[in-house]
């Protein structure tokens, strides 16, 4: 959830700076490594999936999506945990640019979520019915109502005055959510709800009947087993994200009602453990992808085989070049000198006459 508690505005400016170094330095090292791999890991993905759009199942375009929104959460997110960590001020992106950072930060997430539970639903549809593949064009209005249902969690970011620009430090301007008490504990509940609660509770019937599905079908043909093969894949990116979001969430809902009490410092330092943990879903996907996924490898291999094959070509190509500039440069200076020895011949031989 894209959500902290420095947010909740009984919190003051300076618990953002009590933060111990120790932490400092691990969500440092954690976020530098989920921009790395997050970038590096779902472009891997966009970048095979794309190449070969056209011949995509349908929850391989879901999961197309899936890496988009992973893609954003691996940037925005840890990129302004980073400017806080290091009290680097966003005082030039102004109002507009905090509320803009706050709205992709939140859809993304959003979208992610909402995303598994789309591939959820497919695969429960695979599973019961055999339907193993369905038109594009529904997969694209899944992923289309997908955003705009994350987007329009994310606007509550964008309207009035609920996100500005406000003095952190000795002239070092952050981000904050500037809503009433009582709006941001609405807010905060229904942002929770929509990203965590309720996918994982559809998610968790939704598996349970799949199972139950593949236990009465005990003979299984070979298309409820290629189902079968993706439904694993996809279980097993559902309970990373069961494991990664969970956590940061259970404890925000608990700190948000019971722990206000508490040491605020304790509480901050045990939820920023918890987001970062949150913030590492972006890059386990594509490592998934790349162990159960029948063709990933493959795909990667043969889209780097391509990339040095052309590469070599290309340096083939300039030396082959290269060369043959050469060639007619020696011979344009052979040529000139011939004709200089054959000039001085000729004047030489008007000086003896």
């Amino acid at each position: 959830m894209n959500l902290t508690l420095e947010s909740n505005v009984t919190l003051s400016a300076l618990h953002l700076t009590e933060v111990p170094q120790a932490l400092r330095f691990v969500s440092f090292t954690v976020c530098i490594a989920v921009i790395t791999l997050g970038v590096i890991g779902n472009g891997l993905v966009l970048m095979i999936f794309g190449l070969k759009w056209s011949n995509l199942k349908s929850w391989e375009i879901l999961l197309f999506n899936l890496a988009l929104a992973d893609f954003l959460n691996s940037t925005v997110v840890p990129v302004k945990t980073i400017f806080d960590l290091l009290y680097i001020s966003l005082y030039h992106i102004g109002h507009n640019g905090c509320k803009v950072i706050s709205f992709i930060g939140l859809t993304s997430m959003t979208a992610s979520a909402l995303t598994l539970l789309a591939v959820s639903i497919d695969q429960f549809i695979s599973i019961k019915w055999l339907i193993n593949q369905r038109p594009h064009i529904c997969s694209l209005l899944t992923v289309t109502s997908v955003w705009l249902a994350a987007a329009g969690l994310g606007f509550f970011y964008l309207i009035d005055k609920n996100i500005k620009l406000k003095l952190h430090a000795d002239n070092v301007y952050t981000c904050f959510n500037s809503m009433k008490q009582n709006d941001y504990i609405k807010f905060s509940i229904t942002a929770v709800c929509i990203q965590c609660f309720i996918p994982i509770l559809l998610m968790t019937i939704l598996y349970s009947a799949v199972i139950l599905e593949l236990k009465k079908n005990g003979t299984l043909n070979h298309r409820l087993q290629q189902n079968k093969k993706v439904t694993k894949m996809i279980f097993t990116i559902v309970l990373i994200f069961y494991i990664c979001f969970l956590p940061a969430n259970i404890f925000f809902m608990w700190y948000l009602f019971y722990g206000q009490n508490h040491p605020t410092q304790i509480m901050k330092s045990i939820y920023d453990i918890l987001a970062l943990l949150q913030m590492c879903n972006s890059i386990v996907n594509p490592i998934i992808y790349s162990i159960l996924h029948a063709s990933f490898k493959k795909d990667i291999a043969n889209a780097f085989s391509l990339c040095c094959n052309k590469i070599h070509n290309w340096s083939t190509m300039q030396n082959t070049t290269q060369s043959m500039v050469s060639r007619n440069d020696s011979h344009g200076e052979r040529l000139i000198s011939n004709s200089s020895f054959d000039s001085r011949k000729t004047r030489t031989s008007s000086t003896l006459f």
